[in-house]
């Protein structure tokens, strides 16, 4: 009997020791099937500024299921969210931070909203704000709600009533518009609502993201037209400039980089086109007037299979009316541009389903040390098919007409999505690109390319074309 008593004593002992350490738990999850997904990127990303150098912030989520024995036909899952900085011109891990788990089948849905001042906004089934240097969660609904006694019981859950403009602008329940600073403090927003949270996830902004401009000595990254175009676009583009909503996710197109890329543009009055036939003196170049000043390209590029060289001449602006309008008839027809003097920039070369790359406004033009326009990007393709990948080249261009590529870099994409040129570097030294690398599986010819397609962050470096890349998800998500 005292034997018997003894082993319950320290059956007992165990089971509570186990229990206090913690190691029951290990050895529950030993028993449990267990399948961790990736770690997806959600929504859109985030390029910022800390100290003066770029980062970009991501938000994932990765789902893990288990079941009590490989049998079981009831399973039960944990929502991961994690935060992390990765540096914008290298794509290394600044930090990572854990920023909820939620257990069962409930759909939570988090997006990244914008960065004002220390504090980076987020929307994760409420409102978040979390540090910038470090993502520890210095703001909720909650917090809110203390720090402004109007608030009380005026904050909604609910993601459409959210919006960033320059700052975090909340629509209460009574319907006012409430702008939070980085101290938490609400004050009257008298502007317009911005877009909500909801609208950006789809990729539909009403406030436009505007590109990072250079200093004041270089040209902006969009086209520089000669003076006598300017009033032309100037008359079809009424637009003004849309309103800077400050530090907001990046453009983000879930299937088609094509529009990263023009086919033609113009670089200080000088015409340059990818065409995979001769054009010829003459031909007719139309802009592309839809857009608002600062934001104009001339001709968009889908997905091509053909090869193409780089043309170069010079744009004269005349009369779109009809041949042999008389002159003294109504000259309604207004003006369009024809090509002078066409040549082969790179006579020795020419790309696969290339395009002049830029942002979802225009290509770049990359400034050289004296601040005039001194060379462009193109991408291209390394082969057709699902194996192929996104190369990027930065041909820089001569005073006399003539041009050389100076790199070329495997960016490891497949398919561009997000584009972001130097985020908060004056200078624009580094080019930020997030997107999916397809990798084929014979053994699987009917499985989905995009959705089995690794998530990549790439920092290139414009004058070199070293590039860094990071690839999702961060890492073994632990059991807990």
């Amino acid at each position: 009997m005292r034997r018997i008593l003894l082993l319950i004593v320290l059956l007992v002992g165990g089971i509570g020791a186990l229990v206090t350490s913690g190691a029951l738990d290990e050895v529950i999850d030993g028993l449990l099937v267990q399948f961790a997904g990736p770690a997806r990127v959600e929504g859109p990303v985030l390029p910022i500024t800390v100290d003066g150098a770029p980062q970009v912030v991501v938000l994932t989520r990765q789902v893990m299921t288990y079941s009590l024995g490989r049998r079981s036909t009831r399973s039960r899952a944990k929502t991961f969210f994690d935060l992390a900085a990765f540096d914008g011109r290298t794509a290394a891990v600044l930090w990572q931070r854990g920023l909820r788990t939620v257990t069962g089948d409930r759909a939570v849905n988090g997006l990244l909203l914008g960065r004002d001042g220390a504090v980076v906004w987020l929307y994760l089934d409420g409102i978040v704000g979390v540090a910038t240097g470090d993502g520890q969660v210095v703001a909720d609904a909650a917090r809110l709600a203390e720090a402004n006694p109007a608030l009380a019981g005026q904050i909604l859950p609910e993601a459409r009533y959210y919006g960033f403009a320059r700052g975090l602008v909340l629509t209460a329940a009574d319907g006012r518009l409430w702008r939070i600073g980085p101290d938490l403090k609400a004050v009257a927003h008298d502007g317009p609502a911005p877009p909500s949270s909801a609208a950006r996830a789809l990729g539909l902004p009403e406030i436009p993201s505007v590109p990072v401009l250079a200093p004041s000595s270089i040209p902006p990254m969009g086209i520089a037209l000669p003076p006598e175009l300017e009033a032309i676009v100037a008359r079809q583009q009424g637009a003004p400039p849309p309103a800077d909503p400050g530090e907001v996710p990046a453009f983000h197109t879930p299937s088609s980089h094509g529009m990263f890329r023009a086919r033609e543009m113009q670089v200080a009055g000088t015409w340059l086109a990818l065409m995979d036939d001769p054009p010829s003196a003459g031909d007719v170049r139309q802009i592309g007037f839809a857009r608002p000043p600062g934001h104009r390209y001339l001709g968009g590029l889908g997905d091509t299979a053909t090869r193409q060289r780089l043309w170069h001449g010079r744009l004269r602006a005349r009369s779109a009316a009809p041949p042999g309008w008389p002159a003294d008839f109504p000259q309604t027809w207004g003006e369009t541009l024809v090509i002078e003097g066409p040549r082969v920039l790179l006579p020795e070369q020419d790309f696969l389903g290339a395009g002049l790359f830029g942002d979802k406004d225009a290509p770049f033009v990359l400034a050289g040390a004296d601040g005039r326009p001194a060379a462009v990007l193109l991408a291209h393709r390394s082969r057709l098919g699902e194996a192929g990948r996104v190369l990027l080249s930065r041909v820089d261009l001569a005073a006399g007409g003539g041009g050389r590529v100076a790199w070329t870099t495997d960016t490891t994409l497949s398919l561009v999505q997000s584009v972001m040129r130097g985020p908060g570097d004056a200078q624009a030294r580094t080019l930020v690109l997030f997107g999916r690398q397809y990798r084929p599986d014979p053994n699987e010819p009917a499985r989905d390319p995009y959705h089995n397609a690794a998530e990549i962050l790439a920092a290139i470096d414009l004058e070199t074309g070293t590039l860094g890349t990071h690839v999702f998800p961060l890492g073994d998500r632990p059991w807990r």
